[in-house]
């Protein structure tokens, strides 16, 4: 998800014989390293931190674990913690939460205290996978942490140490002193600090390099006094020293961050011509391989100058051992760039160019043409990637883009004023995605882009309905949809023939949107009837398309699954998706999943409509419940599990669900919007005979009055009083209410079947009350109809298979026909066989309508707020034969990319079920899962 150059994590290669080995300094930071919480490397540059550092690492045991990060000017929070997860993926950590989701948590935009809690949570978790982990010492060593200003950094690091395991040390190489609780750290004698006088060259050891230089020791004194120690002045004035092709230097002045680049440039000036040139125009790149080296200055000679720069002795360090990936050091590299800049006939403006062009990392890419000041391509640039930055989750990191174009640039720019629309769609705010929607159409339009200006009000109308916002051009709504529909028939001919169109191209977008908003306006509104032709018009929008985003932009939200008519549309569209995602990330995954397990159940395959969504729940689970696809999944999920019986995992799930609903309570209309899913949950609940549970549940929905709601959802409210009345065993004040809704709202109640609930419901009320078999039938006769061939089979189910029962049983005389009877008979049967082996009897299952004392007591007691406050000891569940396979091979000492290779699963994957066994056997690491499978195998 959060892409970055690999170079990142490799530490340079220390090399033999350079003049910052010091034994004495690196026993020291040996010591430090296997014992000390902190060892803090802290001056200016120049002093051979990086190199101390890297030479005590390499000598380490080979048991010890090690975590490398060098940090970038252009690096944001986020980027840091997915260095610091991908440096540790060879440690094998037990992760417990999806370390992707956690940061793309903590890279979601919003208050302060909701970033905290995310900076929290990623913290907790790294903690308690590095204590779970089977490493005897483990160090994370960050370099260069001064090129990072950004507060949440530092948050994140101090949290760090104060609960950093005993057998983990961070080591962190910087010239500032970070801002984090050195104070706590010190006082415990955890902290080694290592400065500038640590590092310092004394004579004697000036003495000794010139010595094994093959200097005359005789200048040691005098080089000594005039770098005063500088490891990088004493490198300088040996190599000036060293120099036999022009007469003898003087021993150089006092050295100091001036001095080196003049002497730096002293040791270009005696390079050959072709080698000046090639290192100077080089220095732009970040990091030297022969192909982008030659890429970039076309000279056929960039293997053979990069060698001779790295024998030559230049500031340059190798990273990692296969691979010849170089490194200008910071010191010479700026030197470099100044001499660079000063010869204009190197065009350093089109080297930072060219250097684009042969970059294939997008954000990098971005950050060239930005310091070549070409705004033009950089906003073309980040026109083509904050689509997916956004679907990704890396909001901070689009501000961050926008932020570093000059304001006037921002203003006039409206590929600008679009990737602001589509970052305020990631934020949730609605407003600012309609203002800058429509400022950017206003810019295309001026410009003559009439697609791209199509696009733009297409988003902008998706901030206008997200938000419950009036449109503000009157019918610019209908406007957008006709555009689109003549941009479409144009476009007719070439589909039918099998021609495909990228997903983000504008036409294409302009479409999906249009249809994406079409939906949400019919269902909002409870039109119902219109949304199978809108799916199927997705449908054939997603056929036209390659890409996987398709799918992301159109899927049928949670609530179509059900509806009367929608089957076949959701299933088509299902049959295209699912193909479209396979590799395509796990959230989107997971949609697609969740989408065709809820099909599958209304459809009357319980069974493995429920596998399906469980699979998918585990998937949710381990990147810790993101919003939408918790919807997508645990909905219908509840849903499963009350058709089951299996009164254990309905509470869980439901308690999931509703915790996720407060945890993202803060975002906006968040309770409005999922205030029919938190009347269905209710109801669920209630037929499995949880009355108590179900009326807290409903209680959650008195916050919403007096809050504008749409059409919908105020009809989905309406029937609430009904509901409650009967599981408070009101059961005429329950008649009444739901004769009143199903008169007036019935259509709308069609969500989440409700309205065939309802129906259920009421003739058993009026059998119960007296009223007579014909007022019963009344209630029953649209369901006939309703369900045909049972079609959305689950909605009658779901009323509970004891009620079904009393309705198949009661003595109906003449006023239903055999056939109705045997209706109900088989909807009672059907109902009765889904119950899980072991699960609890129609007893526990019975809801208190069929109690004359009072409501029924929840068995279970009040709903826990997590699902770990009710977890079992060892083994309370079933493994499922993929994880046993994978248990079997972390018993054999498998590593994780080893279990990928022989079980053909991604490592995601397999970290997923290394988190699953551990959560089902109630163990923390893979140590114990190992013993675990040892004494558990016969």
């Amino acid at each position: 998800m959060f892409s970055f150059a690999r170079t990142k994590i490799q530490p340079p290669r220390a090399r033999r014989g350079s003049i910052l080995d010091r034994p004495a300094l690196r026993a020291r930071l040996v010591d430090a390293l296997t014992s000390a919480t902190l060892v803090l490397l802290r001056a200016p540059a120049g002093f051979g931190k990086t190199s101390a550092l890297v030479q005590a690492l390499d000598t380490l045991p080979a048991s010890t674990a090690v975590a490398w990060v060098s940090c970038d000017e252009a690096d944001l929070p986020i980027e840091l913690f997915a260095c610091l997860v991908t440096a540790l993926d060879g440690v094998d950590l037990p992760w417990r939460v999806s370390p992707e989701s956690l940061m793309a948590a903590a890279a979601a935009d919003g208050a302060p205290a909701p970033q905290s809690r995310a900076l929290q949570a990623m913290v907790t978790e790294l903690v308690n996978a590095l204590d779970a982990s089977d490493v005897a010492r483990g160090v994370i060593a960050i370099d260069d942490l001064h090129r990072i200003a950004h507060p949440a950094v530092h948050e994140f690091l101090g949290r760090l140490l104060e609960r950093l395991p005993e057998r983990w040390t961070v080591a962190v190489a910087t010239r500032d002193e970070p801002p984090v609780a050195l104070a706590r750290v010190r006082a415990r004698g955890e902290l080694l600090e290592i400065r500038a006088a640590d590092l310092r060259f004394d004579l004697d050891l000036t003495t000794a390099l010139l010595r094994d230089a093959g200097i005359d020791a005789g200048l040691a004194a005098a080089l000594q006094v005039r770098t005063q120690g500088w490891p990088a002045g004493l490198r300088l004035g040996m190599s000036a020293l060293q120099d036999e092709s022009r007469p003898r230097m003087p021993v150089p002045a006092l050295m100091d961050r001036e001095m080196f680049d003049f002497v730096a440039v002293e040791i270009l000036d005696r390079l050959a011509p072709d080698l000046r040139r090639f290192a100077m125009q080089c220095s732009v790149l970040p990091e030297l391989t022969a192909a982008r080296c030659q890429a970039l200055t076309g000279d056929p000679l960039a293997a053979q100058h990069l060698d001779t720069i790295e024998r030559g002795g230049l500031f340059v360090t190798r990273l990692g051992e296969a691979d010849a990936v170089l490194r200008f050091h910071d010191l010479f590299r700026d030197a470099l760039l100044q001499c660079l800049h000063r010869e204009p006939a190197l065009d350093a403006v089109g080297l930072l160019r060219r250097a684009a062009d042969s970059e294939p990392d997008g954000l990098r890419r971005i950050d060239f043409l930005l310091r070549a000041q070409d705004w033009s391509r950089a906003a073309d640039e980040v026109h083509g990637q904050v689509p997916a930055l956004v679907t990704s989750g890396r909001i901070t990191l689009v501000e961050h883009l926008l932020d570093r174009f000059p304001e006037p640039v921002r203003q006039a720019e409206p590929r600008l004023q679009l990737a602001r629309a589509i970052l305020h769609w990631g934020q949730w705010r609605w407003p600012d995605m309609l203002e800058a929607g429509l400022t950017a159409a206003g810019m295309f339009e001026l410009a003559g882009d009439s697609l791209e200006a199509l696009r733009a009000r297409a988003y902008a109308r998706v901030g206008a309905q997200g938000g419950g916002l009036s449109w503000q051009a009157g019918a610019a709504g209908e406007a957008v949809s006709e555009a689109v529909g003549r941009v479409m028939t144009a476009r007719a001919a070439d589909i039918a023939n099998g021609v495909r169109y990228d997903d983000n191209e504008a036409g294409i977008t302009a479409a999906m949107l249009d249809a994406l908003v079409r939906g949400w306006d019919a269902y909002h509104a409870g039109c119902f009837g219109k949304l199978p032709e809108i799916v199927a018009g997705q449908t054939a929008l997603l056929a036209a398309t390659r890409g996987p985003d398709a799918v992301f932009r159109m899927m049928p939200l949670p609530g179509f699954v059900g509806l009367p008519g929608m089957a076949p549309s959701i299933a088509r569209f299902i049959g295209l998706a699912g193909p479209r995602v396979v590799g395509a990330g796990e959230h989107l995954t997971s949609l697609v999943r969740g989408l065709q397990g809820s099909h599958q159940i209304w459809q009357g395959d319980v069974v493995r409509g429920r596998a399906l969504l469980r699979e998918a729940a585990q998937e949710v689970q381990w990147h810790d419940f993101p919003l939408r696809s918790t919807l997508y999944v645990f909905v219908r999920l509840v849903a499963a599990d009350a058709l089951a019986g299996d009164h254990d995992a309905l509470l869980g799930d439901a308690r999931d669900l509703l915790a996720v609903f407060d945890r993202a309570g803060p975002r906006t209309d968040l309770a409005v919007r999922v205030a029919s899913e938190t009347l269905a949950i209710g109801r669920w609940l209630f037929a499995a005979g949880e009355s108590q549970e179900a009326l807290r549940v409903w209680a959650r929905l008195d916050a919403l009055d007096g809050r504008p709601e749409r059409p919908m959802l105020a009809a989905q409210r309406l029937s609430l009083a009904g509901w409650r009345a009967l599981a408070e065993a009101r059961l005429t004040d329950s008649e009444t209410a739901f004769e009143r809704v199903l008169a007036t709202h019935g259509p709308a109640l069609e969500l989440f079947g409700q309205a065939s609930d309802l129906r259920l419901r009421l003739a058993q009320l009026r059998l119960r009350l007296g009223r007579g078999p014909q007022a019963a039938a009344e209630a029953l006769m649209p369901l006939f109809t309703r369900h045909a061939l049972d079609a959305d089979i689950a909605a009658i189910w779901l009323a509970g298979a004891t009620l079904l029962t009393e309705l198949a049983d009661a003595a109906w005389g003449d006023t239903l026909d055999a056939v109705e009877i045997d209706r109900l008979r088989r909807w009672a049967t059907g109902a009765n066989a889904l119950a899980v082996p072991g699960t609890p009897t129609d007893d526990r299952a019975r809801p208190s309508v069929t109690s004359a004392s009072g409501p029924g007591q929840a068995a279970g007691g009040p709903l826990a707020p997590t699902r770990a406050a009710s977890a079992a000891g060892p083994g309370r569940a079933a493994l499922s034969e993929r994880e046993l396979e994978v248990l079997a091979r972390i018993a054999a000492g498998d590593s994780n990319k080893i279990i990928a290779r022989e079980l053909d699963l991604s490592p995601h994957t397999v970290k997923r079920h290394v988190a699953n066994i551990l959560d089902k056997l109630d163990l923390r690491s893979r140590g114990q899962a190992s013993a675990w499978f040892h004494q558990h195998r016969h």
